[in-house]
């Protein structure tokens, strides 16, 4: 049986290998914590001397060089999420948790129903101002 030939990369060859990818993250890490600069999936790209797309279509990649950068980008998402909660304003960290499928609204789905029997004794003993309080929570509100 005659042996498959290795496919040939296509495309523009890498401007790194994993291992310079990762001496320039370094860098810019070591960057931003000694300018206290805030990390950023563009400062990223622009140390790695790309575009931010480009950066993100490398995290796709199944070899070294997308965990490499995979591994950088969870660096910067870490701290995003940290300067977030440790802010006094909760717009933040409830706008990044929405972009992680959270939600701050409560969805409520009510089935089945309710059964009055007017002809109920019980009825008797209420008071008109009392049923018209429960017809008033029984009707649905106007507008809706």
């Amino acid at each position: 049986m005659a042996k498959k030939a290795a496919k040939k990369p296509t495309g523009r060859p890498l401007k790194h290998s994993a291992a310079q990818a990762q001496k320039l993250i370094d860098e810019y890490f070591q960057n931003c914590q000694d300018t206290k600069t805030p990390c950023t999936i563009t400062g990223l790209a622009l140390a790695l001397d790309t575009s931010r797309q480009a950066l993100c279509n490398w995290i796709e990649r199944p070899d070294e060089l997308g965990a490499v950068i995979k591994r950088a980008k969870v660096r910067v998402e870490n701290y995003v999420e940290e300067l977030l909660l440790s802010s006094r304003s909760p717009g933040g960290p409830i706008f990044w948790l929405k972009n992680f499928g959270w939600s701050d609204r409560q969805e409520l789905n009510l089935s089945g129903g309710m059964d009055v029997d007017v002809n109920d004794p019980g009825r008797e003993k209420l008071s008109d101002d009392n049923l018209d309080k429960l017809l008033a929570l029984l009707q649905p509100a106007k507008g809706d």
